[in-house]
């Protein structure tokens, strides 16, 4: 039996290849799709990463700044706790009102004490050290090694602790900064008393001396504390 095709061969191979066509759609649809969604995901994860990243990078950085500000708090905390020491260990014995009883006994007539501060300081001194040797007799001596070189001279440093006070005011001329330095020199308190400036300072419609005033506490300052001689004066 012979069957006849009514449709013409160009509308069959057009319909044809719309369904190719659109097979083709599908499967590219199929594909591209969950391509896109799963670079949306990464890229979604590479945000939230990245976010994370900068995140702990940020905190790193705060540990490294609290780290640095922690260890510049410490130093300061031992340098005050250091000078505390140090303050603690110059006024064994010696009390700073008696120090500053001294200082203001010494003030002359007209004269103001506007600061006066108080610091202890270590002093490095190189001695010559003897060489040791047998008890009873002198130390040996070492013969100058080639020609008549002079043998070195051993030597060692020894550290002690000076007090340094400081002290400033005013006065009307210099002739009362001069007999408070005086004053000063000749209380067996203080030593190496020294005039560091006076200068002139305008004080309203006036005009007067300001100086400053450097000494040392003496050595006999503890020994006069305990025995209670206040205002010692040097003979």
């Amino acid at each position: 039996m012979q069957v006849l095709n009514f449709v013409p061969e160009d509308y069959a191979q057009g319909k044809r290849a719309r369904h190719a066509n659109l097979l083709s759609a599908l499967l590219a649809a199929a594909v591209l799709v969950p391509l896109v969604a799963l670079s949306v995901c990464l890229g979604l994860a590479s945000d939230r990463v990245e976010s994370r990243r900068q995140e702990v990078e940020r905190r790193e950085a705060e540990a490294a700044t609290g780290a640095a500000r922690w260890a510049g708090i410490k130093q300061q905390r031992d340098a005050v706790l250091d000078r505390s020491s140090r303050s603690a260990r110059l006024l064994i014995g010696v009390s700073r009102s008696r120090v500053v009883a001294e200082v203001v006994r010494a003030l002359p007539a007209n004269t103001t004490l506007t600061s006066l501060s108080i610091e202890e300081r270590t002093v490095k001194t190189i001695v010559s050290a003897q060489p040791t040797g047998v008890p009873g007799q002198p130390p040996p001596v070492a013969p100058p090694a080639g020609g008549n070189r002079t043998p070195a001279t051993a030597t060692k440093q020894i550290e002690h602790q000076e007090t340094v006070l400081r002290l400033v005011g005013v006065a009307p001329t210099d002739v009362e900064a001069a007999q408070l330095i005086a004053a000063l020199a000749n209380s067996s308190y203080f030593d190496n008393v020294e005039l560091s400036y006076s200068e002139d300072q305008k004080f309203e419609d006036h005009v007067l001396r300001r100086f400053e005033i450097t000494f040392q506490l003496s050595n006999d300052a503890l020994r006069m504390s305990r025995s209670g001689d206040a205002g010692e004066v040097r003979s």
